[in-house]
């Protein structure tokens, strides 16, 4: 067993499923994880914050605002670390995992003065005037960096100067079986007239994941079909134009803002018939972002087709394996859901299909065999 911290310096983990899937994963391998992250009054108000797992092998420290904020805005690492390494017994550890580009940065001062390895996990793809010489030799000084489609692998080795055989590349997706099971969570809990098909838009709400755009298209959609925004949003002009249609046609759209614990999240989407998952490609990260969302493998996993737009993987992941289909404009939407309806088993089972080669720990497997392998093993390398 080792003791592994890892260094998530985001204030929103009680939302991201790689941190949580992969303090599960090695929980249940018998290794004790402690997890620090930071408080942000805005993201403790929306319930995105913390995560409860409810393990004895898992400890979650959350620092506090007041005193990262002096800190946060400084690039060059130095005063992450002297903050963290005041908080962090470094002597309790034998390896760190750094999650994106603070993380790396906290994680790889820790390192210089302690010894300690580190597994960069990058998470977002940054601008690449964010990235500084010194934070490209603090990922070549990784045992190994883990990211989450082939796409960004590619776009992260280039961006760090990485070399590609030591990225790895670990699905966004749940872990554990598909889920057929069907629930009535919205149609509860919104008072959706039962024979209604929900369409879901789900997580961050803003004109980033096209919800502007979306919500443009709502009217035009035939009167079986609701769409329902569940997340938080993110900017005033897509909360506007929510607001807007729900005064003028309140039983065309709906919002819910309840976050359900990580253990139960997989009701919202037992609970839609059809998934949209779009992004605005006006950067590397949202570009190549199709292979990282998770709610695309957790559609999936619950047999809900998907409607997406066209950006890079999207028709490999979703349209080539009959998982949904992939629209060139939103004026296009109507037409996609009338078609995924007509033909509704056979898309849903498909995308049950397609979501087993993407589970959680089925791809973790591997990249944990490089630790355990007494022959090749980077952890024996590193952590005698």
């Amino acid at each position: 067993m080792k003791n592994i911290a890892f260094i998530a310096p985001y204030s929103w983990i009680g939302v991201s499923s790689p941190l949580i899937n992969t303090a599960i994963f090695l929980a249940n391998k018998g290794h004790q994880i402690d997890i620090y992250t930071v408080f942000d009054k805005t993201t403790a108000e929306k319930g995105i914050n913390n995560f409860d797992f409810n393990n004895k092998k898992i400890n979650v420290f959350i620092l506090r605002k007041n005193t990262f904020q002096k800190i946060k805005s400084k690039l060059d690492g130095n005063n992450y670390y002297s903050f963290f390494l005041s908080k962090i017994d470094t002597h309790n550890y034998d390896l760190l995992i750094a999650f994106d580009l603070k993380g790396l940065r906290i994680a790889a001062q820790l390192s210089k003065k302690t010894g300690i390895k580190y597994i960069f996990f990058s998470l977002e793809i940054e601008n690449p005037n964010q990235i500084s010489s010194r934070d490209r030799v603090s990922s070549k000084n990784a045992i190994l960096t883990i990211t989450q489609h082939a796409s960004r692998r590619t776009v992260l080795s280039k961006l760090y100067g990485i070399g590609i055989e030591n990225i790895y590349i670990l699905p966004n997706a749940p872990i554990g079986a598909v889920l057929k099971a069907k629930k009535k969570y919205f149609h509860q809990n919104l008072d959706i007239p039962k024979e209604k098909l929900i369409v879901l838009v789900t997580g961050t709400l803003g004109k980033d994941h096209c919800v502007d755009k979306i919500i443009n298209t709502v009217l035009s959609w035939e009167d079986d079909y609701v769409c329902v925004l569940h997340g938080w949003f993110v900017d005033d002009i897509s909360e506007k134009l929510f607001i807007k249609v729900k005064d003028e046609f309140p039983d065309k759209i709906f919002y819910s803002g309840k976050m359900l614990p990580f253990h139960e999240k997989y009701t919202i989407f037992q609970s839609v018939d059809i998934g949209l998952v779009a992004f605005d490609p006006y950067n590397d990260n949202f570009k190549y972002a199709s292979g990282a969302a998770g709610k695309l493998y957790d559609f999936l996993c619950c047999g809900v087709p998907i409607v997406a737009n066209d950006i890079p993987n999207a028709k490999e992941l979703i349209e080539e394996p009959n998982s949904g289909l992939i629209v060139d404009e939103f004026s296009q939407l109507p037409f996609a859901l009338e078609k995924i309806i007509s033909s509704y088993e056979y898309f849903s089972e498909n995308c049950y299909k397609n979501y087993q080669k993407y589970e959680f720990s089925r791809n973790f497997d591997y990249i944990y065999q490089l630790f355990e392998n007494s022959n090749s093993s980077i952890l024996d390398k590193y952590l005698v």
